[in-house]
């Protein structure tokens, strides 16, 4: 067949790629789930980082994958930044608004 490309061997400004592409991966998680929010600010945002991190945490039954801690921060990481994002944008919002 062709050649398999190591994600993990690239980086991009000393990140390894495969980091850099689970966290971008879950920016959307973060950003687009704060839309549908109904329970307290807490309840929510720990719903959401339970379920970034359960992502990494199905390798464990999967067959021929791997845990790996690093790839369940990045997870994370993605998605806090998805929900600072919105937070943001909408703060800008309301200042407009006002």
């Amino acid at each position: 067949m062709g050649k398999k490309i190591a994600l993990h061997t690239y980086e991009v400004a000393h990140i390894r790629l495969d980091y850099l592409l689970h966290s971008l991966m879950l920016i959307p998680l973060g950003y687009f789930s704060i839309a549908i929010k109904k329970a307290g600010n807490i309840t929510y945002y720990s719903l959401v980082l339970v379920a970034a991190a359960s992502i990494e945490s199905l390798h464990f039954l999967i067959p021929d994958r791997s845990f790996n801690l690093c790839d369940m921060c990045a997870n994370l990481i993605g998605t806090i930044i998805g929900i600072l994002l919105r937070e943001l944008l909408r703060w800008q919002k309301r200042i407009k608004n006002a």
